[in-house]
């Protein structure tokens, strides 16, 4: 009997994916995408787009408490540029870490660097919320920031854009927090129903923080 030889063109290939596989797959392909992201502890663009949807956040919460009353324009684009950016981060690494913790609660194996990662990766829809809320901006301005911005002063047009630009916002942000529900499954290794209740729980505990917080500068505003 003749012993077989290993053939040597023939390798293992583990499996990978490009940037742009990654960036293009995550959308339709979640489990698998960030499944990858979180075995090869993909790190490449984490922090950019914690970043970025952190930026999306500031801007947000800026035009729904109008702070256009107080600021020029371009100073408000800085702040909540900069400010918003850097504290938008901290809040999410502070949200995985609060994950990690919670996790535990639902069997969850994750780590927070784990959660981190694919925390960043489910964020590529805020990304595109980002440059709809510039869009907004090349349009309405320093409207965008103020109470009494009402769409009945624009024409049709425009009118008609702010509608649906803001109803895509809505729609990649549901989407936005779909993936992260999934990646968090595969970060903490359990079941998406699990995932979503980790995602749910941290999220109250960051909420009731903050409202505690909040206490004493109500009380002063009083």
């Amino acid at each position: 009997m003749i012993a077989s030889t290993p053939n040597p063109k023939v390798r293992f290939r583990p499996f990978t994916l490009s940037d742009i596989q990654i960036f293009t797959r995550v959308w339709i392909q979640p489990r698998s995408v960030l499944g990858y992201i979180n075995e090869y502890r993909y790190d490449t663009y984490t922090i950019t787009l914690l970043a970025l949807a952190a930026i999306a956040g500031s801007l947000e919460l800026a035009a729904a408490n109008s702070l256009g009353e107080h600021m020029t324009l371009p100073f408000l684009l800085v702040m909540t540029g900069i400010m918003g950016g850097i504290v938008g981060t901290i809040v999410f690494y502070i949200y995985a870490a609060v994950m990690s913790w919670t996790g535990e609660w639902v069997a969850g194996l994750g780590s927070t660097n784990s959660i981190i990662r694919v925390f960043a990766y489910s964020l590529v829809p805020i990304v595109f919320v980002l440059l709809l809320i510039i869009a907004k901006i090349a349009v309405f301005g320093r409207d965008l920031f103020q109470e009494e911005m009402t769409l009945a002063s624009y024409d049709s047009e425009t009118a008609t854009f702010y509608v649906i630009a803001s109803t895509l916002e809505v729609a990649l942000t549901v989407w936005s927090l779909s993936l992260t529900i999934v990646g968090v499954s595969q970060a903490q290794r359990i079941t998406i129903g699990k995932a979503a209740l980790n995602v749910l729980l941290s999220g109250m505990i960051i909420l009731s923080a903050i409202a505690v917080l909040s206490i004493p500068f109500l009380y002063f505003e009083a």
